[in-house]
């Protein structure tokens, strides 16, 4: 039976032909969702959804390095949409919120808020830079409501 891939693992190489295998791959994609699972077996005898590439006992030397970089192509693509999709109901929750807000102050907070807390990082502002003045206002900050027409 394999070794539990850690958590910055993204791809795991599973023996089909174990009898344990099927009860990993569940385990695995529990544990995992995002795991890319490469399996060992005759490509024809796996049904398992959740392996994305297969390859043959008789071929594993000449075909594990190319199928393990095609599966990593695959699930940066899928990660990359799975990330768009996800800024996108990011957007289209704050669009909502926008067309039914009333206080302008409390949605701009409220944006730069969930922006911080979307991209994981400690603060967001919203600055209207004037070029002209080489100044900028900040007209709302993620972490303190209060914070508003303050030139920088």
């Amino acid at each position: 039976m394999a070794k539990e891939p850690s958590p910055e693992v993204d791809v795991a190489v599973v023996d089909l032909t174990d009898a344990d295998a099927p009860h990993l791959i569940r385990t695995l994609s529990q544990k995992h969702p995002r795991l890319g699972l490469l399996g060992i077996a005759e490509p024809a005898a796996t049904t398992d959804p959740n392996v994305l590439e297969v390859v043959a006992p008789r071929s594993l030397e000449s075909e594990l390095v190319g199928r393990l970089a095609c599966l990593r192509r695959r699930l940066v693509t899928l990660q990359d949409a799975q990330q768009r999709q996800k800024d996108t109901q990011v957007l289209l929750e704050l669009t909502a919120r926008y067309a039914e807000a009333t206080d302008v102050e409390e949605l701009l907070h409220d944006i730069t808020r969930r922006l911080a807390e979307e991209m994981a990082i400690d603060r967001a502002a919203l600055v209207v830079v004037d070029a002209e003045k080489g100044q900028g206002t900040i007209v709302a900050a993620s972490d303190d409501a209060s914070l508003k027409d303050l030139r920088i």
